[in-house]
């Protein structure tokens, strides 16, 4: 079941209804995003396992991440055609001063102030419920490691 859309005013005015996207394409956008932060973060030395660690991205969050690997990290997801594949199809569920939201929107010069902000805002609609479920370390420290939890 999808949530209520979300409304946000943008701050050249325009405003902006964020819409789920189907599971599947918000998993390939999941998968295009970790594929290119994992690009990036191969630089850090990061004890961080995924696949065994539920509070592996949390303490990711943590971590004091040097301003060039942002720096890096942004142009990485900016400069991915994966992602922006993906992105323009849960774009497409959206809606831009009352229209659907497509590429075509920021054709307009006085648009492209919105552009990304608008895709950090999409992006961050769509994957923000695969994360909704983990916890700090604390709500797993009972559970044996690779254990699934309860």
């Amino acid at each position: 079941m999808s949530s209520l859309p979300e409304t946000i005013t943008l701050p050249s005015g325009a405003i902006l209804v964020l819409k789920d996207a189907p599971f599947e394409v918000a998993m390939r956008l999941l998968k295009a995003v970790a594929k290119e932060i994992g690009q990036v973060t191969t630089g850090l030395k990061l004890d961080l396992n995924f696949a065994t660690d539920p509070a592996a991205l949390s303490k990711l969050i943590a971590q004091d991440i040097p301003l060039d690997v942002l720096k890096n990290a942004v142009c990485q997801l900016v400069g991915s055609e994966a992602i922006e594949g993906v992105f323009l199809e849960c774009l497409g569920r959206c809606l831009y001063d009352g229209k659907v939201a497509t590429r075509e929107a920021f054709e307009n010069r006085n648009a492209r102030q919105d552009y990304l902000l608008v895709a950090w805002e999409v992006i961050k609609h769509n994957l923000a419920p695969f994360f909704a479920g983990l916890k700090s370390k604390s709500s797993t420290a009972g559970a044996p490691p690779g254990a699934a939890p309860k």
